[in-house]
């Protein structure tokens, strides 16, 4: 596809300005504009159109360092849910160059890595966002799915603890949880988090399968926890 000429940027702005609603209107800078109308059409769902007008924004030299880090990890978000995994580390990558102590960019990436199977990356760049962000509790999740899925439970187990620690109410920290446990032979354990995780989340049905699994006979194949 041929890129557009430059004189129907003015053209692409305001169809920018009037897919952004009014608050684009008083956003200033055109790049501003790109952002806010990117951040709508992700809340709509519309994640071609997202990326878009993040690619718009960013290839623009007017951003600082700042825009411009906060604008590449919003697209890095679109191609992870995308599946487009190694585009999304990039992304996060060129954020955390300019913006080092971006906690966000770190998790962010490690959950990218993650989910390419690159558990000891992932691992890492949680545990540095955990140093620029300690209380956590979602990166000490995302943390322990990766020792977990990497086949360390304990520190699986260690990290979704912690998760717990700071938020009482992570369902699937226990949910998580109660498969390492029940893997480690530790069917007590396993159950009482099951049930824990359903007292938070009653219409979870994966947890249900599991309890009913963990408490029953055990015939059949074991039902698959996903984390």
């Amino acid at each position: 596809m041929k890129k557009a000429p430059i004189l129907v940027m003015p053209l692409l702005f305001f169809a920018v300005m009037n897919l952004a609603g009014p608050a684009a209107s008083i956003a200033g800078p055109r790049e501003e504009a790109f952002i806010m109308a990117a951040r709508e059409a992700r809340v709509k769902g519309d994640l071609d159109k997202a990326l878009e007008l993040y690619s718009h924004a960013i290839v623009s030299p007017e951003l600082d360092k700042e825009g411009l880090a906060s604008a590449l990890v919003e697209r890095g978000i679109i191609y992870r849910v995308k599946g487009m995994h190694d585009l999304a580390v990039y992304d996060y990558t060129r954020a955390i160059e300019l913006k080092p102590d971006c906690a966000q960019a770190y998790s962010n990436r490690g959950l990218a890595h993650a989910k390419s199977g690159r558990y000891g990356s992932a691992i890492g760049d949680f545990t540095r966002s955990l140093e620029l962000e300690p209380g956590n509790a979602m990166t000490y999740l995302k943390r322990g799915n990766a020792y977990f899925d990497g086949g360390d439970l304990d520190r699986g187990i260690a990290d979704w603890s912690k998760a717990i620690v700071i938020k009482p109410d992570l369902m699937r920290a226990y949910y998580n949880r109660c498969d390492a446990y029940d893997r480690k032979g530790m069917r007590e354990s396993a159950v009482a988090d099951c049930r824990r995780a359903l007292e938070l989340e009653p219409d979870f049905q994966p947890a249900r399968a599991a309890l009913e699994w963990l408490t029953g006979p055990r015939k059949g194949e074991r039902p698959l926890f996903s984390n």
